[in-house]
């Protein structure tokens, strides 16, 4: 299992310059990505009006945003710990990249499926609904989760098949990005030459709304693939080397993206800033409440 992990000196040190950058930035984004994505997760679904289809997705990326955000990072920071004092945890390091390509597995496949949701969306407003419902959605999702075993496993057994796997991964989701939000802006520049006559008709506020969660969609993916090309890219031409600097570097860039994603989600939608607002305002409430009658 991971048999390209070998304990070695160069693998197992790290200088006190390069162990404290990482594990400072790997504190800070794990603490941001932590609470930043559990307060997604808790913002729709404490929220009614937040409820609906198109945010199944964002759900189901902050869930593995939050894994590698809290599971993830920190085993990564007790690793680079160790090497500070010239220790390899091997097992921790199974740990991490198991976990770690079982997100990654996850957020490819939901952002695909976003990029396809906006595009039906907007493409097909009328048979949307009739398209993608929730229980079909539910069920992709779920399906994602079982079927993203297979990449971790394939980096503990088969590194080969692994490296193919996750460079063609990447490139499907460049792919399908890209024929979506093609034929997104299209259909908007087309829909915008008309919209001076559909100011006041609901179906035309209901095709800003979705134009506006496509542009929000569209920043999510590019981050991603900001921050995961320096990974991809590390795989493909040096795809042996698993230890020193340059690949600590390439693996928390890859990381920091988890803390990303809830920081535009919030930027880019006001519903989502006021629902947080009510729940924190309204638990605060509530705790002041129970400290008073307990004292």
């Amino acid at each position: 299992m991971f048999s390209d992990i070998k304990v070695s000196e160069e693998r197992c040190t790290m200088t006190q310059l390069d162990g404290g950058l990482f594990i400072t930035v790997n504190t800070i984004t794990s603490l941001l990505g932590s609470l930043g994505n559990i307060f997604v997760c808790l913002t729709i679904l404490l929220t009614p009006s937040l409820r609906v289809i198109s945010n199944y997705c964002i759900v189901n990326l902050a869930l593995a945003d939050l894994i590698v955000a809290s599971l993830s990072q920190p085993v990564a920071i007790a690793i680079f710990w160790g090497k500070l004092g010239g220790t390899c945890y091997v097992k921790a390091e199974h740990a991490a990249r198991f976990v770690g390509g079982l997100s990654c597995s996850v957020s490819v496949l939901t952002l695909a499926t976003m990029s396809v949701d906006r595009c039906c969306a907007i493409l097909q407003p009328l048979k949307y609904k009739n398209i993608i419902t929730p229980n079909i959605l539910r069920a992709i999702l779920t399906f994602y989760w079982l079927l993203s075993f297979i990449v971790p496993i394939l980096d503990a057994f088969a590194k080969v098949v692994y490296i193919y796997f996750i460079l063609s991964s990447i490139i499907a989701l460049f792919t399908v990005v890209i024929i979506c939000y093609s034929a997104i802006f299209f259909t908007v520049k087309k829909q915008n030459s008309l919209r001076r006559r559909e100011l006041q008709n609901s179906q035309a506020i209901r095709r800003e709304k979705d134009k506006n969660l496509a542009k929000t969609i569209g920043l999510v993916i590019g981050s991603f693939m900001i921050f995961w090309l320096p990974f991809g890219y590390h795989i493909a031409t040096n795809p042996n080397k698993n230890h020193g600097v340059d690949y600590v570097a390439v693996v928390t860039a890859s990381f920091v993206n988890s803390s990303v994603n809830p920081l535009i989600y919030f930027y880019r939608n006001r519903g989502f800033r006021e629902a947080l607002k009510t729940i924190l305002t309204a638990n605060t409430h509530r705790f002041l409440q129970n400290r008073v009658f307990a004292s």
